[in-house]
């Protein structure tokens, strides 16, 4: 069975054929997102659609997702709008086709356990670093979801008390940290061109690029106490520069009292390609 997995979030979509563990061209599109839902569905669904010999569609989107029914029971503002679509049923009905459909950070983790950086890892904790911040749990070989579905959501922490931007994520996100540098630099407008700007020796960027470091650290120190897990994964573009996460390791490490500091903390190795691969294991599973 032919399988095309999509992977739709805050800024793109991705999606690419699965022949089956063998993954065909990929492909890159705004999502839209930001028009709200409306919009952002109508972009997933004309993916869908230059893809007929796919059988059955395999969708990692953003959001809260009831794994019971693929509807969205929480969306963010980067999505207006979005918040409880019933998002398996209007695709089905519009493609028809069969469709899988599970949180974006989720289907990432997935893929790390399978295919990435968490494979030989029974417990471990992934985020990812993007538009906002998102956390998944793989515990004892299998996704964690928690009560309500929305275990991991480590972007709601609460790090900077009684602060208008006090969340995780609004300090730790790749969008905070662009956005913080695009006031010093207009010209850095994404992670690409911050690298950029900071290879060229800006030390504003710099600073400000040590200052992201300790918020992310600020947010991964709490997991690791509560959740002593082996290995931390990291994931998102920005995070494919080369010895940002053994910086954010070392920091990491100096923060934590000797019994934690054996923690393993990598980057993806899927790179974002890890919700492709883990939204197509979920369309197997389901068969």
């Amino acid at each position: 069975m032919n399988i095309l997995a999509i992977d739709a979030g805050g800024t793109s979509i991705k999606a690419a054929p699965f022949y089956g563990e063998k993954i065909g061209e990929v492909s890159v599109r705004p999502s839209h997102a930001a028009e709200g839902g409306p919009r952002f569905i109508e972009e997933i669904c004309r993916v869908i659609e230059e893809y007929p010999f796919c059988e059955r569609v395999a969708l990692s989107v953003t959001g809260q997702v009831d794994p019971s029914d693929g509807s969205i029971t929480y969306a963010n503002s980067n999505v207006p709008g979005f918040t409880g679509t019933p998002l398996r049923q209007l695709l089905q009905a519009r493609c028809g086709r069969p469709v899988t459909v599970e949180n974006d950070v989720n289907a990432a983790a997935l893929g790390e356990a399978a295919f990435g950086a968490g494979r030989g890892y029974e417990n471990f904790f992934c985020l990812t670093y993007g538009t906002g911040v998102g956390g998944a749990l793989i515990l004892n070989g299998g996704l964690y979801r928690g009560s309500h579905g929305c275990a991991g959501q480590i972007g709601r922490l609460l790090t900077h008390p009684g602060e208008a931007d006090g969340f995780y994520e609004a300090r730790a996100s790749a969008a905070a940290l662009v956005r913080k540098a695009n006031a010093l630099h207009p010209a850095v407008t994404d992670g690409k061109t911050f690298f950029k700007f900071l290879r060229e020796g800006d030390e504003n960027l710099s600073r400000l690029l040590d200052l992201w470091i300790d918020e992310v650290v600020l947010g991964l120190v709490s997991f690791i106490y509560m959740l002593d897990p082996a290995c931390l994964v990291l994931g998102g573009g920005l995070l494919q520069e080369p010895g940002l996460a053994d910086r954010i390791q070392k920091r990491c490490i100096s923060a934590l009292m000797p019994g934690g500091r054996t923690i393993v903390l990598k980057a993806a190795e899927l790179g974002n390609l890890a919700g492709l691969y883990g939204a197509y294991l979920l369309a197997v599973k389901e068969g």
